[in-house]
């Protein structure tokens, strides 16, 4: 079994993007920009890319240090903690400003990338297909969970074996609702569900 899990607002307990806008006192806009994302009211590329040119402005190494320090869901992370060899992030962000957390998690990342010059981004050279990973974990016989809360978890979901919708920091959205098995609504529900998925149990 894989356990695939988004990071913002999934594993952490906030959108990465805001906190990090906020931290360094950036544009407002930043949070707007993200909820249209994250609800499927605008496109994700293109607001990903919009904030990534506004945020990329900062220091690399300053941001990694503001992620790394972004509030977590605590059970959930231990649970990472604890079964880091079935566990993985699959998330839109940048690597540069995610690893360090990945790395406190001890597990596996799989992240867009940039393109980093004099320690500022310049540009993304590529957009985590969130489906495509998926189906390379399936293609090694593995049985994929996916655990997302925003639009452009979709794709990932529905080409997942179980799909669990995280309705913790946002509401439910209809379309990730639709194709989950399970929608949950705390930490708890979601880390008892993971718990009785890797127990072999069938969740309805």
């Amino acid at each position: 079994m894989k356990i695939l899990l988004d990071l913002d607002s999934t594993v952490t307990a906030c959108e990465t993007l805001p906190y990090i806008a906020s931290h360094f006192g950036l544009s407002e806009d930043i949070e707007t920009m993200t909820l249209d994302a994250v609800s499927g009211r605008m496109d994700f590329e293109e607001s990903f890319r919009q904030r990534v040119a506004i945020l990329g402005k900062l220091d690399v190494d300053e941001v990694a240090d503001v992620v790394a320090s972004i509030p977590l869901h605590n059970s959930l992370a231990t649970f990472i903690k604890m079964h880091a060899d079935v566990c993985a992030i699959a998330t839109s962000n940048l690597n540069c400003w995610c690893s360090r957390l990945a790395k406190e998690l001890g597990c596996t990342l799989h992240s867009s990338k940039a393109i980093i010059s004099g320690n500022k981004i310049v540009g993304i050279s590529q957009i985590l297909d969130k489906k495509e990973i998926v189906c390379r974990y399936q293609d090694q016989e593995e049985y994929v969970a996916f655990c997302g809360d925003g639009h452009n978890d979709l794709k990932g979901m529905q080409a997942s074996d179980y799909a669990i919708e995280v309705a913790i920091t946002h509401s439910p959205i209809r379309a990730l609702t639709d194709c989950a098995r399970l929608t949950v609504h705390s930490e708890k529900e979601l880390t008892d569900a993971l718990n009785s998925l890797l127990a072999g149990k069938v969740i309805i």
